[in-house]
């Protein structure tokens, strides 16, 4: 009897172990994660990261058939776990800059699994400005000097008055100013045509015009 059990015990428990890998449990994923963002983005920033629900992971079943599933749902993964995506929200208040005071992003840290947990790509933490990562007031113009270069440029007449917002372009590592007036169209009494916005992009610490085009009108948040 003894020897049956062991038997059965193998097949049930160790068999689907070592063809696909432990379970691993989520609190160690996410000390895991952690540890590789703070070294990635410093002790001074790592704080200000908060772990999303958006956060998932990938497994396999014994057909190979992907499954994702959310990370903090449960206290542990599936087994057969193949890749983890662990999502991080940034939000630091910055009050050296009166434009820019808070600073927002995310990041993901993509994990994979080989005998052990392992960072797959380095995480990209571009969101971050140059004078926060240095420590010093940022040099933007002003949202009404921005707005006045952008009516040097005739913009078109509107049911709004100019309206503007400041946005960060991570890539070209460049601060614009983004002016919007949503314009009124003196032949459409019927209100049957798609509202359009004249915008206006300035380059925040130039102060030089950068784009200036009419777009389909969405709701724009700053």
């Amino acid at each position: 009897m003894g020897q049956r059990f062991i038997f059965f015990f193998f097949l049930i428990v160790l068999i689907p172990n070592l063809c696909y890998g432990r379970y691993y449990k989520t609190k160690e994923i996410v000390a895991k994660s952690d540890s590789i963002l703070e070294e990635a983005i410093g002790h001074r920033f790592f704080p200000y990261c908060k772990v999303d629900n958006g956060s998932y992971y990938e497994y396999v079943n014994g057909k190979k058939k992907a499954f994702y599933k959310p990370l903090l749902k449960k206290k542990k993964c599936h087994l057969g776990l193949k890749a983890i995506y662990v999502k991080y929200n940034f939000e630091m208040p910055y009050p050296l800059c009166k434009w820019y005071d808070t600073i927002r992003g995310s990041v993901v840290v993509e994990l994979g699994i080989d005998s052990e947990i392992s960072l797959q790509n380095e995480p990209k933490i571009d969101f971050i400005p140059d004078f926060v990562e240095q420590n010093y007031p940022c040099n933007f113009i002003s949202q009404d000097s921005a707005i006045a270069i952008a009516l040097t440029d005739s913009m078109k007449s509107g049911v709004t008055p100019p309206y503007a917002y400041i946005k960060y372009y991570p890539a070209k590592k460049r601060w614009v100013w983004v002016v919007l007036r949503t314009m009124w169209n003196n032949e459409d009494f019927t209100n049957d045509k798609a509202t359009k916005d004249d915008m206006v992009i300035v380059d925040a610490e130039k102060a030089k015009i950068l784009e200036h085009k009419i777009i389909p009108f969405a709701p724009h948040v700053n």
